[in-house]
């Protein structure tokens, strides 16, 4: 039977893994994050849920958004908080 520490103890095994895989910025994902700055106005916040290795928040920085970083997994929060630029949040 699956508990809420065994999801959260797969999530911590597999972050690291999960950040290397997920470095590289696709093409369309470049393209809906740069749609997404535009709708903002070029400015703003946001709350990032599931930041994982911190790719998508650190594009968004990149373009002037400030990124409110969470992940449930404590190595996730440790590679973002690698590039970012503001205090991350762990979500335990």
């Amino acid at each position: 039977m699956s508990t809420d520490r065994d999801t959260v103890g797969a999530y911590d095994r597999a972050a690291a893994d999960y950040a290397a895989e997920a470095a590289a910025m696709p093409a369309w994902v470049a393209a809906e994050i740069e749609a997404f700055v535009i709708a903002l106005g070029g400015a703003g916040r946001v709350l990032e849920v599931g930041s994982g290795g911190g790719r998508d928040a650190l594009a968004l920085e990149a373009r002037g958004i400030g990124v409110r970083r969470t992940d449930i997994a404590q190595v996730s929060s440790t590679c973002c908080a690698k590039g970012a630029s503001k205090p991350i949040g762990s979500t335990r």
